[in-house]
């Protein structure tokens, strides 16, 4: 497949759960439990799973459980004939965004139903981890709706649903312990502190939260600065405005942009003209300008953010680069986490380079020692010291 090819070992499957309407995109679940039968039997889906493992790909499941669908007949709405078994009762019930109903944290019973979810989609199907949606609508009774949050007093004013931050933080401990290797990510745009610093340190215990402005930012310019005037110091902040203790996954675009009212990055960029002058020969001002613009958008985001965090989400699925290079490579740390299956730590611990100047005419790399001069390199295939080369190619 073109994802092991490409060096990814992450990838995130969204509209799992089983859901009534397909244009809710899997947002409005009906069945928790279920896997959507659209795509296939339970079986097909764990059968995925095993051969993305076998790959070395980690596979995080895109989980619901900020709200649930309002049908009576498929989903929990009314479920035992109490339509408050499981949701708010009153003003609360409804969502006034999403047309669908709040769970209520604070009963014993609606915590158990969503704990036991958790331990299900990992240990009966081998997911690596979830991408929690709609966080941000979980943590505030306003849903984040008509805030700002523009100072730390706008995260601490009394408007935080303590129920649902308890159960945030029992579902990260849960999840842990299941698998302490599994992989916990925040679909959160309020920027709440602490929400990915661990348990132990006072935090929610995400593993990390996604920068979900960056796409936002990245389509706001597209269309509304002419090339010349877009500012690289306020690309920067963009990109580099978060806290340095939490852990955060960037990326150009998701589903939220390309299928919610907007366009891909690249359809915004180049529009009819990619039907018309996509061709290679073909191509006229607009594609090139589109493709080159492509490009720099998709590296200015991966570089400012370092191995552990960089990502990209299109079409609503994340796939995250192997953390290794020409120059730099880690190694497996069993005291830091990140992103990936094998747990790499995100420290560069070795610098390595490759030459093509050894004897033997291997491409492996090659790595200067204490005990060669400083004009020396010692081979790693056949231990054989050669002069340093300035030549580099891509480690093998």
């Amino acid at each position: 497949p073109r994802i092991i090819e490409e060096g990814y070992n992450c990838i995130q499957i969204m509209a799992i759960q089983e859901h009534p309407y397909y244009g809710s995109f899997g947002y409005h679940v009906s069945s928790f439990f279920a896997p959507s039968s659209r795509f296939g039997t339970p079986e097909e889906l764990k059968q995925l799973i095993d051969e993305a493992h076998q790959a070395g790909i980690a596979v995080i499941m895109d989980m619901v459980q900020s709200h649930a669908v309002k049908n009576e007949i498929e989903g929990l709405g009314n479920f035992a004939g109490d339509p408050s078994q499981y949701f708010y009762s009153g003003g609360r019930r409804e969502h006034p965004a999403w047309d669908s109903l709040c769970f209520d944290y604070g009963k014993n019973e609606v915590i158990h139903f969503l704990l036991s979810n958790c331990k299900y989609w990992l240990t009966e199907f081998h997911f690596d981890g979830f991408r929690f949606d709609g966080v941000t609508s979980m943590l505030y009774y306003s849903h984040g709706l008509g805030e700002a949050f523009c100072g730390y007093g706008d995260y601490y004013n009394g408007h935080q649903d303590d129920n649902a931050i308890c159960y945030l933080t029992l579902a990260n401990l849960l999840i842990h312990e299941v698998n302490p290797k599994a992989i916990t990510i925040a679909e959160e745009v309020s920027g709440m502190p602490g929400l990915a610093a661990p348990f132990k340190d006072g935090g929610y215990g995400f593993d990390y939260r996604m920068a979900m402005n960056v796409p936002d930012y990245w389509i706001k310019t597209i269309k509304e600065c002419r090339d010349e005037d877009w500012k690289p110091s306020s690309i920067f902040w963009e990109l580099t405005n978060r806290r340095a203790d939490e852990k955060t996954i960037s990326y150009c675009e998701s589903h939220d942009q390309a299928l919610v009212g907007d366009k891909t990055i690249i359809f915004r960029l180049i529009d009819a003209d990619m039907y018309w002058h996509f061709r290679k020969g073909d191509e006229n001002g607009t594609v090139h300008r589109g493709i080159a613009l492509h490009k720099m958008i998709r590296l200015i985001t991966a570089t400012p953010n370092g191995l552990t965090s960089r990502a990209k989400a299109m079409a609503g699925a994340i796939s995250m680069p192997a953390a290794n290079g020409t120059l730099w490579t880690t190694k497996n740390c069993a005291t830091t986490s990140s992103a990936t299956s094998t747990r790499r730590c995100s420290k560069r611990l070795s610098r390595k380079r490759t030459f093509r100047s050894c004897p033997c005419k291997k491409f492996g790399t090659t790595t200067a020692t204490k005990s060669l001069p400083i004009s020396a390199v010692r081979c790693s295939s056949c231990s054989t010291s050669t002069p340093r080369s300035r030549s580099r190619a891509t480690a093998s």
